[in-house]
This record gives structure tokens, sequence and C-alpha cells, in this order.
């Protein structure tokens, strides 16, 4: 069953079909305003190489639930709230928690501007030259 299809068949099963919107190919731009209206990120990915869309959304002050161990905690820092993958209810929970506390809502958008404030381009050609200088010395 294709995926689209397939998250229609949950979606109405849930009874939330009318909540969900599958947008498809959104610009830059676009994301970047989703994140801004949302009340959460929530980002349950078992393996991530670098977890752009999490940075993206810290960027912009939205707040972010995401998997433990997944490495875009890593990404995220103390910015995010973490949950164990394979318990559904402690991600509800988290999501309860960023929605119903306005004071944690705003100490998570705090944590990701600074949070985010490392990840310059320049930052990172630093890190690559200096990588490269280590390994070609030897």
């Amino acid at each position: 069953m294709p995926l689209r299809a397939r998250i229609r068949r949950i979606a109405r099963t849930a009874g939330v079909e009318s909540a969900v919107n599958l947008l498809g190919f959104v610009t830059s731009h676009d994301l970047l305003t989703l994140f801004r209206a949302a009340s959460a990120h929530l980002f349950l990915s078992r393996l991530e190489g670098f977890g752009l869309t999490v940075a993206e959304a810290l960027a912009v002050g939205c707040p972010v639930v995401l998997g433990r161990d997944s490495g875009a905690d890593e990404v995220a820092g103390d910015a995010c709230l973490a949950v164990d993958l394979d318990d559904p209810g402690a991600a509800a929970a988290a999501v309860e928690r960023v929605l119903d506390d306005q004071g944690l809502r705003q100490a998570l958008r705090q944590r990701g501007h600074a949070r985010v404030a490392g990840y310059r381009a320049s930052h990172m050609a630093r890190g690559y030259i200096t990588a490269w200088e280590r390994v070609l010395a030897g």
C-alpha cells in the first residue's frame, strides 16, 4: 500500500483524518513558516545523520520532541524533550507538556535559539579543516 494511503487509513482509524493534511513538497520558506506556526515538531526517527529539520525548527523557536539516541538528540541537546522511541505514551505525554506548559515552551525556544547559534557554515568549515589537518598530519 502506498505511504499516503497508509497514512490516511491510519488517520481515519484513529478518528483524526480531518486534522491530517499531507502537504507534499514544501519550499524552504514555507517550511519555516510552518515551523513558526506549529505547536511542536515531533521527530520520532530511530536514526538520523544530522536531523536538519530539528535544527530548522529550533532556529525559528518551534519546540521539539524527538527520539532519544536517534542522533537528532545530539543536534538538539537540552533544547528538546527526548523520549523513548519504544514508548508512544512518552511521546504523547511530552507533546502534552509542550502544549500545556507555557514556561516549558519558552525555555525550549530560548535553548533552541542558543543551541543552533553554533550551527553556522563557517563553524562547520573550520571543523572540516581541523579534521583534515589532523588526518593529513598522520
